[in-house]
């Protein structure tokens, strides 16, 4: 009993000092949103970190509002033939379609509720990309 409890606690060491890894996204790019209403508040910028898989990107990030509250968004995202990302993103119970050009990083951002009715539509200016 004496060594499991000695063994537990030496475990209990080990992971306790195990330090985070922070990886940097492949891009974390920030757009200007116009249009962009959810809830009652104004979008004011999109934020996300994308990261590339083979086929896909995951896109992780925030939709900041004019007021200062932000909501976190997830989703994937895939090149379409003709030159354009396509990201869908999950916005706690709405769902958020950018379609962005990939020749100026611009695009077009759609809201959509449960029931897939519209709920805004609007633009998006790129603003800065790392």
């Amino acid at each position: 009993m004496k060594k499991l409890i000695a063994n537990l606690t030496l475990a209990s060491a080990a992971l306790m000092s195990i330090v985070p890894a922070h990886a940097q996204s492949d891009n974390a790019v920030t757009w200007l949103l116009n249009g962009f209403n959810y809830d009652g508040l104004t979008g004011d910028t999109l934020e996300l970190d994308i990261n590339f898989g083979t086929r896909f990107a995951a896109a992780n990030g925030i939709a900041a509002f004019t007021n200062g509250a932000a909501i976190a968004v997830t989703g994937t995202c895939f090149v379409t033939i003709s030159n354009r990302a396509i990201c869908d993103l999950a916005l706690l119970n709405a769902a958020i379609t950018v379609d962005i050009g990939l020749n100026t990083l611009d695009g077009f951002v759609d809201v959509t509720d449960q029931n897939g009715d519209l709920i805004a539509a609007g633009t998006m200016q790129l603003l800065d990309i790392e």
